[in-house]
């Protein structure tokens, strides 16, 4: 059961449920925003719903009591085990028909209270109404924590967990970490060569590339200020930003103030499974989060991403990366133009160094992080569970 939707979300949820064990037969309730398809093993039930401003409160109102009456059904009609669910305000279905149907339910959370912007935007002209309201959320949001089975963190960072065992007072035992994953199926090494040719990228430029949203705490500013000190020493170098977002008007400005327009190039919004070609035609893959959401807590769908491209990585020392990219790439403090530049500059310099970074990177991400190995791990708790109550 998912509720909003988002990129990230789709990209995150297709990699569980098509890669999630031939053995279990999954049923998926979700609005017709995601672009899911059935598979032999899975089956799509689209609710028909906008998931978008202004209409939030009535479409959400209106997907959990759909979302739960189709469950009902579909509960009762194919015998369910399970009901996994990703943490939203619309959760509470999850927990009644766990209660209805007496079988267990796991919550999947990737954030504390994330969707309150968005009721603030529903109830923004009426303050009382929305206080009422965030009460209720929060009272509700406690009861179907406290009554999952597991809950499963999909983060890299220890402040999500740290809330759950001391404000919500979960046992250790029944968190489990876990992170992103990627599809190593999409996401492999091709020839720098075909991959440029693909795109008309010059076989000869030295090339730098991020992708994902353009936000802020994504940290693209210090990386724009960064360019002009990289052409000092590389003034044969290219940054490729491949993605979409709020944050691409102000980099667009620092573009222009820096006189940088020949050297950086905004590719804008790309099909996710044409990113592949972007991280293939890559001499250095970037991802220099900053600090402006500093207790975000999450997994980089981006840097596994470009280790399983088999690319050498740099990104910044927050929200537990170093982790992940421990002898896969280099890592730096965040918000710091300068020592972002250093980075590049090493790489361009040490081509052996890259080489080296890129080999671990790529043993690393198809061995640890491919979505296989994720939806293993889901599918070995969900078992115990299924055993635990039969």
């Amino acid at each position: 059961m998912a509720w909003k939707h988002s990129t990230a979300t789709e990209i995150h949820l297709k990699g569980i449920l098509y890669n999630f064990p031939s053995e279990h037969e999954l049923f998926v309730i979700c609005p017709s925003a995601f672009d899911f398809h059935d598979s032999f093993n899975l089956k799509i039930i689209p609710l028909g719903l906008e998931t978008t401003s202004p209409k939030f409160l009535y479409n959400l109102i209106k997907f959990i009591l759909k979302s739960f009456l189709i469950g009902l059904k579909t509960g009762r009609k194919e015998s369910i085990d399970l009901i996994y669910v990703r943490h939203g305000i619309n959760s509470f279905s999850a927990y009644l028909l766990s209660k209805i149907l007496k079988i267990p339910y796991v919550i999947e959370v990737n954030g504390i209270l994330h969707q309150y912007g968005e009721i603030e935007y529903a109830f923004r002209p009426n303050k009382i109404i929305l206080i009422m309201f965030s009460y209720v959320i929060r009272i509700v949001e406690k009861i179907v924590l406290t009554n999952a089975s597991y809950v499963f963190v999909s983060t890299s960072g220890k402040g999500i967990i740290k809330m759950l065992k001391y404000r919500f007072n979960i046992a250790q035992d029944k968190i489990v970490p876990l992170h992103n994953g990627v599809d190593i199926n999409i996401f492999k090494p091709i020839d720098t060569a075909i991959a440029r040719k693909k795109l008309n990228l010059n076989l000869e430029t030295k090339y730098v590339i991020f992708t994902g949203s353009l936000e802020q705490w994504q940290g693209l500013s210090y990386l724009v200020e960064a360019v002009p000190i990289v052409l000092k020493k590389h003034p044969n170098t290219v940054f490729l930003i491949v993605g979409d977002g709020q944050f691409k008007d102000y980099i667009l400005y620092m573009i222009n103030k820096l006189k940088i327009q020949k050297n950086i190039r905004l590719i804008g919004r790309v099909p996710h499974k044409e990113i592949v070609w972007y991280i293939n035609s890559a001499d250095i893959c970037i991802a220099p989060y900053d600090t402006s959401k500093k207790d975000l807590d999450f997994s980089p769908l981006k840097i596994f991403e470009y280790m399983a491209c088999g690319k050498p990585v740099i990104s910044t020392d927050i929200w537990g990366i170093k982790q992940y990219l421990n002898g896969c790439g280099l890592i730096k403090p965040p918000d710091n133009a300068g020592e972002l530049s250093d980075a590049i500059i090493y790489l361009l310099d040490h081509k052996e160094i890259c080489e080296k970074l890129s080999c671990t990177g790529y043993n690393k991400a198809t061995k640890e992080y491919s979505w296989g190995r994720v939806t293993e791990e889901i599918a070995l708790y969900c078992s115990k569970l299924k055993q635990k109550f039969k």
